[in-house]
């Protein structure tokens, strides 16, 4: 009798799903489609959003279109409104930023990003899943600030980012934080300090098996290389990037390659071919609108016209710099501005903080000032109701001895006043001998907490 084939479930299949995306397979992009049916034949709602967001991920990934893809994130937010997945949801805006950030569209970038963040911090547990997708945002927008030259800024949410990553040891998150500290680095010509750490992320993607990773990295290397001068292993990297990214098929991730060959011809003035490469960036790069590596392509391609002497060719890509680089403008002024306020922010905070320590120090010696004040004042009543008992003593015995040698001589109301003083003197004397237990008991307890 013929064995029956099982027929996987959906789980299975958005599993395989996610493995062939990580692979940057192609052969998810069929699957994908095939699980979101299943998914709806059984009308498994959850399922079929996982399906259309490895779909939506697949489409940007693998093939570079990140219009697209955010085409099907956006359907996948409005059909499936409100999201009952916090985490989900911040996976879909996580994807949406991602391809803003190719499109060059970095301010809807940022909000994406923080609207994922918003949507994780809503979860009512924290995980390692979702700790990593925070620390993955993190380093998603310290990218933003790579083209506004904001370094703190850039710097704070790289370090976040990492910190999360080695709390949860998320290897693959931190061979990307070393490679994002190597581009940091590199930005501030630290190219030697640069290599040390994509050679340290070179070695944990090579333990991945992250070949994606690789092509990156080596990319950079390239590029740090040709800015050492050191010619021949600039070329080997930039060749291995090249190599691993024509394997994995994404005209984004090509034409960047093409863009760090150029620059690294155009330092040994071999114009000629850098032009070639330019060209060849251009076309992959223009394909899905990446601008913030277009306005790159297009400065060198119109300088170097411009030197060759061919002046209409080097207007028409001084057009194109130009209304690129404007279009990026609107978020260098956005992180200018929100570094501005940050910036205002500490400082109100810092002059706060100096004012509330003077404030305590005031509010100390007046303390101090008071207790004083308060210790010479029971001092005083514990000697003047010493003092005063005497006296008084003194009035009540003479009264007394008064009234009883004259008291055949007094008239009535004569010793009724007798009795008068000798009463209000008795009872001032009770008052000085509770004001002088008063006393008493104050500097006992001032002595106690002392």
């Amino acid at each position: 009798m013929k064995e029956q084939t099982k027929t996987p479930s959906i789980e299975d299949l958005l599993k395989e799903c996610k493995a062939l995306n990580q692979a940057r397979d192609k052969r998810v992009l069929e699957l994908a489609r095939y699980a979101r049916q299943v998914a709806e034949q059984s009308n498994h709602r959850e399922a079929q959003l996982k399906a259309m967001y490895e779909s939506a991920l697949a489409v940007s990934s693998i093939e570079g279109n990140y219009h697209e893809s955010n085409q099907m994130c956006a359907q996948l937010l409005d059909v499936f409104r409100p999201p009952t997945d916090p985490f989900l949801s911040a996976l879909v805006y996580r994807l949406m930023g991602t391809n803003y950030y190719y499109l060059g569209q970095y301010k809807e970038a940022s909000d994406c990003y923080h609207r994922a963040i918003e949507n994780l911090q809503s979860l009512p547990n924290e995980t390692s899943d979702s700790k990593r997708e925070i620390a993955d945002l993190y380093y998603n927008i310290s990218i933003l600030y790579k083209q506004s030259e904001q370094s703190p800024l850039r710097y704070c949410y790289l370090c976040q980012a990492e910190s999360i990553y080695r709390s949860i040891e998320h290897k693959p998150g931190i061979a990307k934080s070393q490679l994002g500290l190597g581009n940091y680095n590199s930005t501030l010509s630290r190219k030697e300090i640069a290599n040390a750490y994509y050679f340290k992320a070179v070695a944990l993607y090579e333990e991945l098996n992250d070949i994606s990773g690789l092509s990156i990295v080596y990319n950079n290397l390239g590029s740090n290389f040709a800015e050492l001068r050191q010619y021949d292993k600039a070329a080997e990297y930039h060749q291995r990037s090249l190599s691993i990214k024509m394997q994995i098929g994404n005209p984004n991730l090509i034409g960047v390659s093409h863009l760090h060959i150029s620059e690294s011809l155009i330092m040994q003035h071999k114009k000629e071919e850098a032009i070639a490469h330019l060209l060849l960036a251009e076309e992959y790069l223009e394909k899905f609108n990446n601008r913030s590596d277009l306005v790159t392509v297009y400065g060198y391609l119109r300088e170097l016209n411009e030197e060759k002497g061919d002046f209409e060719k080097a207007y028409r890509y001084s057009i194109k710099f130009y209304e690129t680089r404007e279009t990026l403008r609107g978020f260098e002024k956005q992180s200018d501005l929100a570094l501005a306020q940050s910036k205002f922010e500490l400082e109100q905070r810092d002059k706060e903080a100096v004012l509330l320590k003077k404030k305590n120090a005031e509010i100390e010696e007046a303390n101090r000032k008071l207790q004083l004040s308060n210790k010479e004042l029971a001092q005083y009543a514990h000697v003047a109701s010493h003092d005063l008992k005497e006296p008084l003593r003194m009035v009540s015995v003479y009264v007394d001895l008064l009234k009883n040698r004259m008291n055949e001589k007094l008239s009535e109301e004569e010793l009724k006043f007798m009795e008068y003083a000798i009463d209000g003197s008795k009872r001032m004397q009770h008052l000085i001998h509770d004001l002088l237990e008063l006393s008493k008991n104050k500097c006992s307890l001032k002595n106690t907490n002392g």
